[in-house]
Parts: structure tokens; sequence; C-alpha cells
């Protein structure tokens, strides 16, 4: 049976795109603003050649950032470390694509539970070809999208610091963003951070 779950793929166009992000969020003079949709950004600051990927990166790193939901999330970023700056580039890359979410549910979560720290490309790589049956939209990626994606997943983890040198990594992170997510009801997202359920539950309070 098909699932009804719809799995988008537009993450290939770049793991937290943080070079990108920071060429917009400091234009965001309104933040409430931006998440409603009302504030038109300048893309051609983006640090990429040609102007078709400046527009198309814009528009990925501003869909990302809009899935927050949350304005306090700009703000974070622009008074926020590199480490800040990379938790929320997740967080939003994790509420954009639920690919992303799944495997790290499914896949990354078991590894960690059952101490097998390894991971590596392949890993999403096989799982992708593993539940390409039951999603329509998965059954047309060609093995060189497959491994594209593959890479950009894992080059995500490598750049919050949860995956370093083909294996799994508990980070801190900043308590105060955790807690908004916390309280933004995406429980979720702790767990994909490896915070155990006593850690989760005092973010809650």
């Amino acid at each position: 049976m098909l699932s009804t779950t719809k799995y988008a793929t537009g993450f290939s166009s770049g793991a937290l795109l943080l070079k990108e992000a920071d060429a917009l969020v400091y234009q965001i003079d309104d933040a409430e603003e931006f998440m409603h949709g009302n504030l038109s950004l300048n893309y051609t600051v983006i640090p990429v050649n040609s102007e078709s990927s400046k527009k198309r990166l814009g528009i990925e790193v501003v869909k990302r950032l809009r899935n927050t939901q949350n304005p306090i999330f700009i703000e974070f970023y622009k008074t926020g470390t590199l480490q800040d700056k990379q938790l929320i580039l997740f967080y939003a890359a994790c509420k954009t694509y639920a690919l992303i979410v799944d495997f790290m549910l499914e896949i990354v979560l078991n590894k960690w539970y059952n101490l097998d720290f390894e991971l590596s490309s392949n890993d999403f790589q096989n799982y992708i070809y593993r539940i390409m049956g039951n999603y329509t939209e998965l059954e047309n990626l060609t093995p060189y999208t497959i491994k594209k994606l593959s890479h950009v997943v894992l080059k995500m983890l490598n750049q919050i610091g949860i995956v370093h040198e083909y294996k799994l990594h508990k980070v801190e992170f900043n308590g105060q963003i955790l807690k908004t997510i916390a309280h933004q009801g995406d429980i979720w997202f702790l767990e994909l951070l490896f915070l155990s359920k006593q850690e989760r539950n005092e973010l809650t309070d």
C-alpha cells in the first residue's frame, strides 16, 4: 500500500545554506512581517555566481526559515553564535523536509539507541531504496540524485556537529533555542539531537 505522506527532495539545493542565510537574514528588519510573507529580500547578495542560482537558493532559504513559524528564530539567528545559526538552519530544514526527519527517527536514532555510532551517506541511500516503492514521488529518483541527497544530509549532520568523521556525537546546544523549540511543540526535534527523555522534559517545564 502506498503511503499518503509526500516527500519533497528540494534539499538537494544545499545543506544548511549558512552563507546564503547570512546574506538574507540581516536584511530582515521586521521578522514578523517576514514570517507572514510580507517582506521581499534582495537575492542578488547571495554569494554565488549565476543569477538563477541566487534566486533558487534565496527562495529555498526563505522557505525553510518561514517554516520555523516563529519570528523569534530570526532574532536568535541575528544575535547567535555560529553553532546557534547552524542549529536554527537544521531545525528549519527538518521543518521543511519530512524525509530528513523520518531518516533521523528511523535510522539515526535507532543506531544511537543501539550504540551503533557509525553513519555514512550509504545509510541514507539504503533508506531511500528501502522505502521508495511506497512513495511514488521517490520512484523516479535517479541513482545520481539519491547519492546527492545522501551527501547533503550527511553534510547537514556534520555541520551541526552530531556527525564527525562518520561517527555520531551528542552536542550541547543553546538551551534558550532548544526551549523555544520545545514550547513550540516540536519535542521530536530535541530527540533528533540525542537529548534524553529527562532532558527533553526539563526543556518543556
